[in-house]
């Protein structure tokens, strides 16, 4: 994971954002969720539908309620992915459920 997607995940809070927020958190939001493969909207700061869809392809992913806000799970979730030591030379995580999983962008799945 590069640097710059590790300072934009650790510039996230758990501060609740959802439909209708907007600014820059929910920017960054939005180009965490690109470079991790989830959303390929506009990164213009409104936490609109698409990104709320994003939201939950990524908790989908790991397990967590489906609900398409930023709330402290998927924030942790976001977070624990972040943090270099917690990956191997090989660069395979363990989700928080313990899924292995080879890297991050390898989560998105198509929907048909």
């Amino acid at each position: 994971m590069e640097t710059s997607l590790q300072t934009l995940i650790q510039t996230l809070e758990p501060n609740g954002l959802s439909l209708g927020s907007y600014g820059r958190s929910v920017r960054s939001l939005q180009l965490v969720l690109s470079e991790l493969q989830f959303y390929n909207g506009a990164t213009d700061g409104y936490f609109g539908e698409e990104t709320a869809v994003a939201l939950q392809r990524l908790q989908r992913d790991f397990d967590l309620a489906e609900t398409g806000d930023l709330n402290t799970a998927t924030w942790y979730t976001l977070t624990f992915w972040a943090l270099p030591q917690r990956r191997s030379a090989t660069q395979t995580k363990v989700s928080p459920l313990g899924r292995s999983v080879a890297n991050p962008s390898s989560l998105h799945t198509q929907s048909g």
